[in-house]
């Protein structure tokens, strides 16, 4: 199992970058997906373990797994299921690779202060649209080639507002496609809190409806 898939890719979410121990389970998840295996006797090392630093993170794991383990799940065959044509990455315009750098107009601030004869006036930098980082294609040049996280490498991607239904969810294509490579795929949809349940072997997982 590739965690690293399920993590989040934002430094504004540091703590969901990599895999992480809670409720006894080895959990990954960038916020819409998650996947939560109960066997951390073969956690990756230096793995961290979660407590009470994230309060509505956890007690969202924790109503996350007690559903699970009552949902009614059925097999699903991904061939059933079409999903939509992908276009070429807006973010590496198909090259496949992408890497973010240090912008150098604002050096990182995010904005520029400009001085008048009365006032001093700050603006967002145009170069990098107020991230403070400005996102290249192609190999950076001080780390070697990264895969686009947008696209992990593909150059192709599905639009932002697509979706398929699953369980009367609808999802995202990226996720279902995720979901769709787990070995013996079982699903549960939940229209109340619109998510979907998934269970592979002995992981479990659950996927955010998007609101169309």
């Amino acid at each position: 199992m590739n965690y690293s898939n399920f993590c989040c890719t934002k430094d504004a979410q540091e703590h969901l970058n990599q895999p992480f121990i809670a409720h006894g389970h080895l959990v990954a998840s960038n916020g819409c997906i998650m996947i939560a295996n109960p066997n951390t006797k073969d956690a990756l090392e230096g793995t961290p373990l979660l407590q009470g630093e994230w309060p509505a993170l956890m007690a969202f794991i924790t109503v996350f797994i007690s559903t699970a383990g009552t949902a009614c799940f059925t097999p699903i065959d991904p061939s059933t299921i079409a999903l939509h044509d992908k276009s070429v990455c807006s973010t590496c315009q198909g090259n496949g690779l992408a890497y973010t750098a240090h912008c150098g107009e604002c050096d990182g601030n995010g904005g520029l202060d400009l001085d008048s004869d009365f006032h001093t006036y700050t603006v967002e930098c145009k170069s990098c649209g107020g991230e403070g980082e400005r996102h290249f294609t192609g190999a950076d040049p001080v780390n070697g080639p990264i895969d686009c996280e947008q696209c992990h490498g593909s150059g192709q991607t599905f639009g932002r507002d697509e979706f398929v239904v699953i369980e009367g969810v609808h999802i995202h294509p990226k996720y279902a496609e995720l979901i769709f490579s787990l070995p013996d795929l079982h699903v549960s949809g939940d229209l109340s809190q619109n998510m979907l349940l998934f269970k592979s072997c002995e992981h479990i997982g659950v996927v955010m409806g998007m609101r169309v």
